[in-house]
This record gives C-alpha cells, structure tokens and sequence, in this order.
C-alpha cells in the first residue's frame, strides 16, 4: 500500500515537471517570436531586460519587478540634479525608500510606490522606449 502511494506521488511529480518545462517552452518561443518580430531599438530593450532577468534567476533574486529599469529610474533622478534625500522629501518618505527602489529591492505595490513611479512618468520614464 506504501509503496503504491510513493510510486503515484513520484509520477505525479514526474508529470507536474514536464508540465514545467512545457509551458517554460512555451515562453521562451514567444519571447522568441516577439524578438524576431522586433525592431532593433526594441530588440536591445528586451536583450538587457531578458539578460536581467537571466541574472536574477541564477541568483534566484526573482521579486516580482521584472520590468523596472532601476537604472533608468536612477539615471532620471540624477539627470535632473535631485538628491535621493530631496525626492524622498518630495515624495513625502525617507531616503531609504528610494534607495530600495533604485536598487529594485523588494519592490511592492503600494500608494508609496505609485506616487514614485507616477513621478518617474512626467520625467520620461519609458522602460521599453515605447511611442
């Protein structure tokens, strides 16, 4: 009877995995067709998040925030000559917030969160270079 039921359970892990992968192929021939699809422009967007993300699975640091430029969001924040402390204040929060936030640490959706990346938008925020 026990072992009945660990054979069972281990074919249905076996199925649970090739489902996994089906689907993970599934993914990767969109991306791919997307890619293929693409403009050059758009294609070098996408091979720098697709490398990110990469990245983020080998240093299983997956949170959630796949599309977020954070370096973009840094790189708006400086170009205007505001100090992480200034934005903070402006966003009525602390410094360390938007140090999280540029290092696209534990990024959550939240009223805080919205304001900054309403704020990001008027500045040009376009993570994908889109029209």
């Amino acid at each position: 009877m026990e072992k009945d039921l660990i054979e069972r359970i281990e074919k249905a892990r076996s199925g649970i995995e090739e489902s996994y992968k089906k689907i993970i192929n599934i993914y990767l021939n969109e991306i791919k067709d997307i890619y293929m699809s693409s403009n050059l422009r758009y294609r070098k967007s996408l091979e720098k998040r697709l490398d990110l993300f990469v990245t983020n699975i080998k240093e299983r640091k997956i949170t959630g925030n796949l599309c977020f430029d954070s370096e973009q969001a840094m790189a708006i924040r400086k170009r205007l000559g505001i100090s992480q402390e200034k934005l903070a204040e402006e966003m009525e929060t602390n410094q360390a917030y938007i140090s999280r936030i540029e290092r696209n640490d534990r990024i959550k959706p939240n009223k805080k969160n919205m304001r900054y990346f309403l704020w990001l938008k008027k500045q040009g925020y376009n993570p994908f270079d889109l029209k």
